[in-house]
């Protein structure tokens, strides 16, 4: 079965990052001296969900005792992109939280200096945005080519700190025995990778440096790495010694936003997301051997077809599987399959699970961070 459509989502090119003159003034490297008798709490790619982000902090019980991490993507696709940057501006200026650019926040001072075709373009394809929220409070609708250089002059105006601070952020931070990054790096000394590596590498945990220092990162979507059950949780790559913890807040359907909390030697998770509850009143036990196609494996070789049924490869899992023709699509000449699990979650009478969307009979949900279907009769 093929899971809920996932929300459109273009990564904004780190080609387009200037790295002139504003490069040189950020901080690009920062040291922490961190307390090992204090908890550690992690954050990745809040997406300008403010109110998931103040759900999640009150479920962590984040107090000024704690340090709290955030390895960017503050902003872009969520409704309060602006509220977020504000709310984290003011916990780094209590001065126990810190926080890393992610390539969903460089974009912003970066557009700012960039061509205005630039500048316009991006607003018109993401309309939840910062730079569009910050348009709106100085008194613009919408961007276009008539107003654009005055818009952009008045968000430079009256958000320089705002903007300023993002500018400012540093792309990796480094303790005695951890590094946090927002997608993460090819080499274990930080001066031999690029600004690339640091805001927009793809499937870092499918690399192989082991790297000495724990290192932490959000951008990927964990369940990007799965392929027999989607699981958003925090995964952990032993033996690169790397933790990824995006939940794909923002991103997927199914997708939730994660703490990581280090505490002591001890690593545990508590996530939130927007979803429906609902109860179970059946038990359903899981299937042997299920298999999910991700996003990013995503490439299937057709085999045989009977009617509207394909019988396929999936080169990645070296599994082979019918699929309905509807769950199908050619990406740049290859044949795709767009994200699709036959697993069906373990429930027991009384738990409650999160409800993703319906489908012939069966409910596809998430129980405790893993996505499957339950049938209707469960509930």
């Amino acid at each position: 079965m093929r899971m809920g459509q996932n929300k459109p989502s273009v990564c904004w090119s780190a080609d387009k990052i200037e790295r002139g003159n504003a490069g040189e003034k950020r901080v690009y490297h920062q040291m922490l001296q961190l307390d090992e008798n204090q908890r550690i709490i992690l954050i990745s790619d809040i997406h300008g969900c403010r109110s998931l982000f103040h759900e999640l902090l009150a479920k962590c019980q984040f107090n000024d005792q704690d340090v709290l991490i955030l390895l960017g993507d503050l902003g872009e696709k969520g409704p309060d992109s602006l509220g977020v940057l504000h709310d984290v501006m003011e916990l780094c200026a209590a001065g126990n939280t810190y926080v890393v650019q992610g390539n969903c926040d460089c974009l912003v001072p970066s557009l700012m200096k960039q061509e205005l075709a630039d500048f316009i373009g991006y607003t018109q394809f993401r309309e939840a945005s910062l730079l569009n929220e910050m348009a709106h409070a100085c008194g613009y609708a919408a961007i276009d080519e008539t107003n654009a250089k005055a818009c952009r002059q008045a968000i430079a105006k009256r958000f320089a700190k705002e903007l300023d601070f993002i500018d400012n952020m540093p792309l990796i931070l480094e303790s005695e025995s951890m590094l946090f990054v927002h997608a993460g790096l090819r080499y274990e000394e930080i001066s031999r990778n690029t600004w690339e590596d640091f805001l927009t590498l793809p499937a870092f945990m499918e690399g192989h440096t082991a790297f000495k220092k724990h290192v932490y990162c959000g951008h990927w979507p964990t369940l990007n790495y799965h392929m027999d059950i989607a699981d958003c949780r925090p995964y952990t790559n032993a033996a690169m010694n790397v933790t990824g913890i995006d939940g794909g807040n923002g991103v997927k359907d199914e997708g939730q936003l994660n703490a990581l909390i280090l505490d002591q030697g001890k690593a545990y998770s508590v996530w939130v997301d927007s979803l429906p509850a609902a109860r179970i009143c059946k038990a359903q036990a899981a299937n042997p051997d299920p298999i999910f196609i991700s996003w990013a494996k995503r490439e299937v070789l057709l085999l045989q077809r009977q009617a509207d049924q394909c019988y396929c490869e999936h080169p990645a899992s070296k599994r082979k599987l019918w699929l309905s023709a509807a769950y199908l699509y050619e990406d740049e000449g290859k044949l795709c399959c767009y994200d699709y699990t036959d697993y069906r979650l373990n429930v027991l009478p009384g738990d409650t699970v999160k409800v993703i969307t319906k489908h012939d009979g069966f409910v596809y949900a998430k129980h405790n961070g893993l996505v499957g279907w339950i049938a209707e009769e469960c509930f």
